[in-house]
């Protein structure tokens, strides 16, 4: 899984080594500092691309900016929504471990 961090100050820093715990992070724009590896492996690059152009799983946006001029709105395009089997469960209550199903079965 890859998730896109939107922004380049120290919350979408910050934002970016927590996602990095458990998956590849790209942060655009980012900044300098920003690129690395998490010491769980995954790698935290920084794309000059627009988010809308980067193939993510998940988009987290820092900056205010973004959300007034509708960046959120361009990333609900079809191609960013969830598998409808993902929705079936969901709606179903199929939550993961949240409720003990989902794709899997989990025991406790």
């Amino acid at each position: 899984m890859t998730a896109c961090v939107v922004g380049s100050g120290a919350r979408e820093h910050a934002l970016a080594v927590a996602l990095a715990r458990s998956e590849d992070v790209v942060v655009a724009p980012g900044n300098p500092g920003t690129e690395g590896r998490s010491e769980q492996g995954h790698r935290i690059t920084r794309s000059d691309l627009s988010p809308t152009s980067i193939a993510a799983d998940l988009f987290v946006i820092g900056p205010e900016r973004p959300l007034v001029d509708g960046l959120a709105d361009e990333l609900r395009e079809e191609r960013y929504r969830a598998a409808p089997l993902l929705r079936r469960r969901v709606a179903a209550g199929q939550l993961g471990r949240q409720t003990g199903s989902g794709f899997f079965s989990y025991q406790e």
